[in-house]
């Protein structure tokens, strides 16, 4: 199976509960790019043209849930800018899939349980698409402010 980038939701809207206005959270982290710029400019991160992030639906760790293996299901919303956007999206939708599978955040895994990352994919292949697995790096994790939970 190939995953396509396009086909995943650029939009995650949220709601603390039913009477509020509902906030895009993806809007939230596209307006981080001057903040992610600035970090490179002052070298306290590796400097890159190019970002991508994916979050999950918030209840896909919930008991019994079963669509670790469909992008087009668990994925709640995916950003990505510059010439390789599509690519780091790819990759934060693959490390996603290891983090619903196993229930570990994807750098424990990498350092302590590197056998738990199944069928490994690569960032890209060389025709540019994109193969369905684990993409077996760090970088999907679990972090709840107040009652959100984002995967």
């Amino acid at each position: 199976m190939l995953l396509d980038v396009s086909r995943l939701p650029r939009r995650g809207l949220w709601a603390p509960d039913e009477t509020s206005t509902a906030v895009d959270l993806a809007t939230v982290v596209r307006e981080m790019r001057t903040t992610i710029d600035q970090w490179a400019d002052d070298g306290l991160i590796k400097p890159h043209a190019s970002f991508g992030f994916a979050a999950a639906h918030n209840d896909s760790l919930a008991a019994g849930r079963e669509d670790w293996d469909d992008p087009y299901r668990f994925t709640w919303f995916v950003v990505g800018w510059g010439t390789d956007g599509d690519r780091y999206v790819a990759n934060a939708v693959h490390k996603l899939r290891a983090l619903l599978r196993t229930g570990f955040d994807t750098l424990l895994l990498r350092q302590g349980e590197p056998g738990l990352f199944d069928t490994k994919v690569e960032s890209m292949e060389a025709d540019g698409t994109f193969l369905w697995g684990d993409f077996s790096w760090g970088g999907a994790t679990v972090v709840q402010i107040g009652n959100l939970v984002i995967l």
